[in-house]
Formats: C-alpha cells, sequence, structure tokens
C-alpha cells in the first residue's frame, strides 16, 4: 500500500496533463481489485483447509464481495487497450480457475 501511496503523491506534485490524470481514479480501483482479490484468496484457503474457525465462513463472504464490487467499479474507466486486456483476462483458464475456487469457498462458506 505505500507503494502506492507514493506514487499517488507523486502525481498530485508532478500535476499530470488532463489525459493522465483521468487514469488515476482507474488505476486506483484496479489497485483495490489486487488487494481485495489477495484478501478473498487468503480467506478462501482458510476455508478450505478449516484452518480460519467459524469466522472465516464470513470473511470470504465479506472478502469476496469486496473483491467483485472492486472489479465492478475500473471497468468502465479503462481505456481501450486496459479494457481489451481485461477482457481477455477474463476469458483465460486460470482467472476462471480463480473466480471458480473463490465460489466454491462461498459455496461452502454458506453450507
Amino acid at each position: 500500500m505505500s507503494d502506492y501511496n507514493t506514487l499517488q503523491d507523486t502525481v498530485t506534485r508532478w500535476q499530470p496533463p488532463g489525459a493522465f490524470e483521468v487514469q488515476i481514479p482507474a488505476l486506483r480501483q484496479t489497485f483495490q481489485a489486487f488487494v481485495r482479490g489477495g484478501f478473498a484468496l487468503q480467506n478462501t484457503a482458510f476455508v478450505m483447509t478449516g484452518t480460519g474457525g467459524p469466522a472465516a465462513n464470513q470473511e470470504v463472504v465479506q472478502s469476496v464481495g469486496q473483491y467483485t464490487s472492486a472489479t465492478k467499479q475500473f471497468i468502465g474507466h479503462l481505456g481501450h487497450k486496459a479494457q481489451a486486456a481485461w477482457a481477455a483476462l477474463g476469458a483465460d483458464k486460470e482467472a476462471s480457475t480463480f473466480r471458480g475456487t473463490l465460489q466454491v469457498a462461498i459455496d461452502n462458506a454458506c453450507g
């Protein structure tokens, strides 16, 4: 998170041209999705291995929801190349496996 804060501080001091400044919210939202995906994966591991205790069920549902929300926030703000990359990622087998694993954890958490 400190690397992202450093980047944001640098951009603020730099005062980039308008076109770049418009992309900063998408960068912020993309970073949040990445972080939330990490939490979702960690909580998924706790549920799937049974090491997280009863709280893990609630935490996996919450973290997967936050990840899903974070990814939906930046989709409309991507440029053409980023949108194409996101679409390719959505069709990627490993990304599909990731989403499937999250869903299995949700299903297990919900009984």
